[in-house]
């Protein structure tokens, strides 16, 4: 129960302060920018990761080239 009243005063003390509560990023979207943060393109078949909307990072684009294989020298998105 206490954690209730003190959420609800770091809140009001936020919206004091003009900071928008909307503004918070979802578990999902910290994960996808330590993911891509963490990419090594260099020894990977991942050629590029693109955010059409850089404030909805749900929505991306990943490129991917394979070296090798039988998918080898295709582009895929």
């Amino acid at each position: 129960m206490l954690k209730i009243f003190a959420l609800k005063e770091q809140q009001e003390k936020d919206a004091a302060a003009g900071i928008d509560a909307g503004a918070r990023q979802t578990p999902g979207e910290l994960r996808i920018q330590k993911d891509v943060g963490e990419m090594d393109y260099e020894s990977s078949t991942v050629t590029s990761v693109n955010f059409p909307n850089p404030d909805d990072l749900m929505n991306f684009e990943v490129e991917i080239k394979p070296e090798e294989g039988y998918w080898a020298n295709g582009t895929f998105k």
